[in-house]
């Protein structure tokens, strides 16, 4: 079942001035989550729970250990884009 959102969308006509209002359904992605010691799914930028910093992962490899030995999540921030081969 796909994650939905409702928004209200708000337009201004610009013949007559007036703004109309509608509502639409946005489809979200799941958030993709992995943690320290799990093979990454997706390749792309991850950035870890409550910290700053984001971390390139690449499909397929485990995600590194936590310096600090606890384990961490880390949510996809940006897929990496992949070009198709033309033949």
């Amino acid at each position: 079942m796909p994650l939905v959102e409702l928004i209200r969308c708000f337009r201004r006509n610009p013949t007559s001035r007036r703004i109309s209002a509608r509502w639409e359904v946005i489809k979200m992605a799941k958030k993709v989550t992995v943690h320290t010691g799990q093979n990454v799914p997706v390749s792309g930028i991850y950035k870890p729970s409550g910290g700053r910093d984001e971390f390139t992962f690449v499909r397929g490899k485990t995600v590194p250990p936590n310096p600090v030995g606890v384990r961490q999540q880390f949510t996809l921030v940006e897929k990496t884009p992949h070009e198709r081969k033309k033949h």
